[in-house]
């Protein structure tokens, strides 16, 4: 153990940690007195053995901006974190009186030590057929963050993107790019993986063939503005697992996971999908 969470500082933590420079590590949390979540930092000690330091980079403090971040943050070289909040924003929602959850980004500052700047990056609004409920993080390619919604779309979770309109910190477009119909899943509950030539590889909690969950591929257009192609790659059907939980892509294109219940002991899975 190199830290131990207390309630001075930040608790719940809701995410895999990402690496930053210098070795320090970046994650989310779901609580922080007086505020609806936080991102944090733990830096590595000057002298081996020693104590790990905890910094709150951001806390949202009033559900405009967001609140109950979760995923693993994104990042991006020059420092900027990536994320989503599941709840919060300012959009009127149906989302537990919360709002339905924000996109954000955090830039560090020039003189170490002083405060991040959070910017509002996308504010989830069903009302417009949106998707909402953002959960599982964000990843960015050329510029363009691609994400999951757990529920709408107009249907049972969707896949988007958002593309930059301005310079850093500035709001951006969002485009549905899947919406899920039950057949091809339901609920997207894991950040999505790159893969070769802009396809995303993702998975749901639900739906599919036996209603246990599904491994799915999006192909991009091949012109700009065309539409994306779902591919289906797995259904999962208790024997091998049920509600996978995320994945992770092998350098020979193989894609490896787990799935929460499911199994000959029903205890879970780890599963490989070949190509």
């Amino acid at each position: 153990m190199i830290y131990q969470f207390t309630n001075a500082d930040v608790s719940s933590p809701s995410s895999a940690v990402v690496f930053g420079s210098g070795g320090s590590l970046y994650g989310t949390a779901g609580t922080k007195s007086g505020f609806g979540g936080a991102v944090y930092s733990l830096t590595p000690p000057s002298e081996a053995g020693g104590a790990w330091t905890e910094t709150t980079l951001y806390g949202f403090p009033s559900g405009s901006d967001g609140s109950d971040p979760l995923g693993p943050l994104g990042d991006r070289s020059d420092g900027t974190l990536f994320g989503v909040t599941t709840y919060g924003g300012g959009k009127e929602s149906p989302c537990n009186n919360k709002g339905c959850g924000t996109v954000f980004s955090l830039t560090p500052p020039a003189v170490s030590g002083e405060l991040w700047t959070e910017h509002l990056l996308y504010e989830f609004d069903p009302q417009i057929g949106d998707g909402y409920n953002p959960g599982a993080g964000v990843v960015l390619a050329t510029g363009v963050l691609y994400g999951t919604t757990a529920s709408g779309g107009g249907g049972l979770g969707a896949v988007f993107s958002l593309t930059p309109t301005a310079g850093i910190g500035a709001p951006m477009t969002e485009t549905i790019l899947q919406v899920f119909n039950g057949y091809d899943g339901t609920t997207p509950n894991s950040r999505l993986v790159l893969g070769p030539n802009g396809v995303l590889y993702g998975t749901t909690v639900y739906g599919g063939a036996s209603d246990r969950g599904t491994v799915f591929e999006l192909a991009p257009p091949a012109s700009p503005g065309g539409t994306w192609t779902e591919t289906i790659l797995h259904s999962f059907d208790g024997a091998d697992g049920y509600n996978p939980m995320g994945i992770a892509l092998g350098p020979d294109g193989t894609l490896y996971g787990t799935t929460l219940s499911g199994g000959t002991l029903n205890q879970g899975t780890v599963f490989a999908l070949t190509p």
